[in-house]
């Protein structure tokens, strides 16, 4: 009976670790043209049932994002500098908002933190020494938008941000270059500088 006992158990285990293989915290650089926002939760509960129970959506200005996190979890997004309103969720009804002036080329961490005192919740800002130590014990979860009506327009592509990156010098000597090559008159490089200076 011990042996099927220890059997049960190292099953339960194993399919255990394999279902909660996530993705460790790697810390990244903002991009040029975006705050970089990390949403996060600790392990704060003590009991094993209320860690299972705790799971927040997320919103960001009232738009919803995949996935849910849950205790020891972050999320990770490059937005649009601007004044964005972040929120998680429990439980559909109970809601709980931050407002932040997102700055370009800024990192902010902003922890869930749950097991406070009637079982209540909260989303913070955290110091960026303080997060940074804390998201470092946590593990992805999804991150992408739902609902086509409800895309998150906040969002910067990390990817293609630095090909759009040029300066207005860069596109000026590109324009002066296509001008030499004889590829347009002096009339369109003129007006090609204009337009340039105007973005």
């Amino acid at each position: 009976m011990q042996i099927f006992k220890f059997l049960i158990i190292t099953i339960f285990l194993f399919l255990l670790a394999g279902c909660t293989n996530r993705v460790l915290f790697i810390e990244k650089e903002p991009i040029s043209d975006a705050s970089l926002v990390y949403i996060y939760q600790l392990n704060d509960v003590a009991s094993d049932e209320a860690v299972s129970a705790a799971q927040y959506g997320v919103r960001i200005n009232n738009k919803r994002v995949d996935g849910h996190i849950r205790s020891s979890e972050y999320m990770q997004f490059d937005l649009k500098p601007n004044t964005t309103t972040f929120s998680v969720v429990r439980g559909v009804i109970e809601n709980k908002s931050i407002t932040i002036d997102l700055k370009q080329g800024q990192i902010y961490y902003l922890r869930v933190k749950d097991g406070l005192d009637n079982n209540n919740f909260e989303i913070s800002q955290s110091s960026n020494d303080v997060g940074l130590k804390e998201i470092k014990s946590t593990g992805l979860v999804g991150s992408t938008a739902v609902d086509k009506d409800e895309i998150i327009t906040e969002t910067v592509d990390r990817e293609n941000s630095t090909k759009s990156n040029q300066t207005k010098m860069d596109k000026i000597k590109e324009a002066h270059q296509m001008k030499i090559d004889g590829l347009i008159t002096e009339d369109e490089y003129i007006k090609l500088k204009a337009e340039i200076l105007a973005q």
